[in-house]
Formats: C-alpha cells, sequence, structure tokens
C-alpha cells in the first residue's frame, strides 16, 4: 500500500485526518455535555463513555496515521534534474490541443491535431501553420507518421482515418474496420514493419492491419470495459515496441496500462501500483521507450491531489511490469501532449501547449 501514495498526497491525507479526529472530539465532548446538563443523574455513566470515546479516536488515529504518511518511504529512480522549457517558448495553435506528433528522429517537422483541425510546422515549433485534409480544417484526433518515410502520415477524424504519401499535399481515405463511421483517437505505425497499424477508436476499440489498413481485425480482447458498459473503454495513448511489431502498450488515466505481445489478440494490465484517478477526470497518460533498453518504459500519469492541484508523475517501468517512480520536478497542472526522447541531446521531452519541457537522461549528450 505504501508503494500506491505520493508525499504530496500522504501530507493532504494526513491533514484531512487530523482535522476529522477533532471534529469527532469535538462533537462527541459537546454531546456528551449535553447530556449531562439535561440528565444529571448519568453524570459518571457521561464520563465513562466520553473516556471510551476518546480513546477509540486515539487509537483510530495511530492506526491510520501510518497509512496516511506511507507515501514518504517510497524509493525514486536515479533520473536526475528538473524539467526545463526548451525548444520552443510559445503557445501551440488550437483551442483544444489533442497531441502532438514530433516526425522522425532529426526533422524538424512537427505535427499538431487539434479541434481546429491538423497544424504542421517545419522549424521544430516556432512556427505553424494549418495542413487541411482534403480542402477541410475538421477535428484530427489521432496521428502518426511512418518511420522510414515521413511523408506517409496516418490522421484520424470523425469520419475516419486519413493516409497521405506526400507530406500532406493530398489524403486519401483509409478502409475502414468497421460498418459504421469510427473516430481513430489514437494511432501508431510499427517501427520495423511499417505496413502494420495499432487504431484506438472511440466505442469500437482497438484493429490492427498488416497491409497499411486495407484489410482490419479487432485487437480488443482483455481490455477493460467503459464506464457505459457493453463496449471497450477509449484509449487516446498507444505505442508499438521498437523492435517487434507484436508488442504494443496503451494507457488509459482510470485504467493504467495494458499490454499485448501477440499482436493485439489479447491484451493484459502492465505495471505494479501506478497511482489512478478513479475519481476525477485528468489529462491523457503518456508513454515512450527507453532508447539504451527498449525493454523499460517511461510513463507519465496525472495524480490529483486536491480539486486545484494536478501533478505529472514520471515512472519508469521495466519489462517486468516493476514499476520505479523517477525524481524530478515536472510542470503541474498542465496537460503532457507527447512523450518523446530526443537521442542526440540525451533528454526526455514532455511537449505542452505551453512548449517542450526536457528532462536529462543518464550519461548526458552524445
Amino acid at each position: 500500500m505504501a508503494s500506491m501514495m505520493t508525499a504530496d498526497k500522504a501530507a493532504w491525507n494526513y491533514a484531512l485526518l487530523v482535522s476529522f479526529l477533532v471534529y469527532c472530539h469535538t462533537r462527541t465532548g459537546a454531546m456528551f455535555s449535553y447530556g449531562g446538563a439535561t440528565v444529571g443523574r448519568l453524570y459518571g455513566v457521561r464520563r465513562y463513555y466520553s473516556s471510551c470515546y476518546s480513546a477509540l479516536i486515539l487509537a483510530m488515529g495511530l492506526f491510520l496515521a501510518p497509512f496516511a504518511l506511507a507515501g514518504t518511504q517510497e524509493a525514486k529512480s536515479t533520473l536526475p534534474g528538473k524539467a526545463r522549457l526548451a525548444v520552443f517558448d510559445q503557445r501551440v495553435p488550437g483551442s483544444r490541443v489533442h497531441a502532438v506528433v514530433p516526425a522522425n528522429a532529426g526533422s524538424m517537422r512537427v505535427y499538431e491535431t487539434t479541434a481546429e483541425g491538423l497544424f504542421a510546422s517545419d522549424d521544430g515549433g516556432q512556427s505553424w501553420a494549418q495542413s487541411p485534409i482534403e480542402g477541410a480544417n475538421d477535428e484530427v484526433f489521432g496521428l502518426a507518421v511512418n518511420p522510414i518515410d515521413p511523408n506517409v502520415v496516418f490522421a484520424g477524424r470523425r469520419d475516419g482515418l486519413w493516409q497521405t504519401r506526400n507530406g500532406g499535399k493530398l489524403w486519401n481515405p483509409v478502409s475502414s474496420p468497421v460498418a459504421e463511421p469510427y473516430i481513430p483517437l489514437a494511432v501508431a505505425v510499427a517501427e520495423t514493419a511499417p505496413g502494420i497499424l495499432y487504431v484506438a477508436t472511440a466505442r469500437h476499440g482497438i484493429f490492427r492491419s498488416s497491409d497499411e489498413g486495407q484489410t482490419w481485425s479487432s485487437a480488443s480482447n482483455g481490455l477493460p470495459e467503459a464506464r457505459a458498459g457493453g463496449r471497450p473503454e477509449e484509449f487516446r495513448s498507444l505505442i508499438v515496441h521498437p523492435g517487434n511489431p507484436d508488442v504494443a502498450y496503451v494507457a488509459h488515466e482510470r485504467h493504467g496500462i495494458y499490454r499485448t505481445t501477440d499482436g493485439g489478440a489479447s491484451w493484459r494490465q502492465f505495471g505494479e501500483d501506478i497511482p489512478l484517478a478513479a475519481w476525477q477526470a485528468t489529462y491523457v497518460p503518456r508513454l515512450a521507450f527507453n532508447p539504451d533498453d527498449p525493454g523499460q518504459l517511461y510513463a507519465i500519469f496525472a495524480e490529483p491531489i486536491h480539486s486545484h492541484l494536478v501533478k505529472n508523475r514520471l515512472y519508469a517501468i521495466s519489462d517486468s511490469g516493476e514499476r520505479l517512480p523517477v525524481e524530478a520536478t515536472l510542470p503541474d497542472n498542465t496537460a503532457i501532449l507527447q512523450l518523446t526522447v530526443d537521442e542526440a541531446s540525451r533528454a526526455l521531452q514532455l511537449w505542452t501547449q505551453q512548449g517542450v519541457w526536457e528532462l536529462p537522461l543518464p550519461g548526458g549528450p552524445r
């Protein structure tokens, strides 16, 4: 249980506990004083039960305090530092941004999916221009870039999945995995087999294609149900292992991380005791692979501390699912739109609407 709580939340829980005990003690004292004033002959009984209630309250405090303070015992990893604002320091366009997707390593091109359509930048995010899909700036959700050919891009709108083969000059619709309209919330292309796609949709679950979207197979077995029931949960965070196209991960703020090792035929929960936001809507979790060890996953989850504070927590998760919190200072109350690794600068990059925050990786630049 200790590993499930952070020091911030522990302090908040302890404050609530103390307030509750003080309130209980005050109320029981007031109650028995009133009883003693009106029924004087029960004075001895009143004192006896008042002492019992006080002892009970004290026992509750001694029992619960270690649980409230448990987060202070949590181990930390050795990834150092404080995230700094870098790369660009101006707001990206769009009133509601779904994701920021950098193109391949070494490229300055960056895509942004928003309620106002697709935006693209050719200078690493310093300036942006709208990139209409078939002449329309309709809302765009998921997006993925072919890791071998950056001119090949997939974008998900309310009317399905679209593909360009020339960097956005011409777009064509991709065949649908279902008979009705669907919304691709997240898209991922396998690095070692670019013909393999994974698409996480609204209401219809996850699908996999081995031929760039010409044909599809359902890939939702083992995923949790949505709150409404009767359909899979909607995932907006999806990545494919850089060395194995059959291994993929999805993340959800309430359900945590799920992994498939058989190309989507089955999914299992992955990662130990990640604090989840079961009672409050938070930001979409983000995932990235460690370039030094593709078996290790970096994950960012938002953790509500109280009504006005949401902490972004960074974790390193081993291939066996062991979770280790990362000792790093990250921006609070901020949606992380993408998590990437810049191998040249040896930095973990947290893309936000205000800019890119960088956290140095062990070993420094190469």
